[in-house]
């Protein structure tokens, strides 16, 4: 600790340790995350196929959210798909199963009130 070159490459390797860890955190989240788009996705679709049996104007209201959900889903689908080919990637990219399955969650079943 008494040289500045000594002080320098002991920070140097924590960051490189801390950086370790990071991508082994975003190889998790990212996963998380493509769950997330997919359950969001497929959650609005059932929503929109409800609604048009009971409530045209809300449907398109609903469809309308939808179109500019699914605009930056698919960009950050895009962005994630980059990602996955880095160096250091070791995560999937392929959706997972939700564990947020009771109603109103993101994979449960759909329950439209129509006010």
């Amino acid at each position: 600790w008494t040289s500045p070159a000594m002080c320098a490459a002991m920070d140097h390797y924590f960051k490189v340790c801390h950086a370790e860890e990071e991508i082994e955190h975003l190889n998790v989240e990212i996963h998380h995350i493509i769950t997330y788009l997919h359950d969001e996705d497929c959650y609005m679709k059932a929503c929109i196929t409800q609604l048009q049996i009971d409530h045209l104007p809300l449907t398109y209201q609903a469809q309308h959210y939808y179109n500019v959900q699914a605009r930056f889903t698919s960009h950050h689908l895009c962005l994630l798909a980059k990602i996955s080919g880095l160096h250091g990637f070791m995560g999937t990219i392929l959706p997972g199963k939700s564990m947020k399955t009771n109603p109103g969650g993101s994979t449960g079943e759909p329950a439209t009130v129509i006010p």
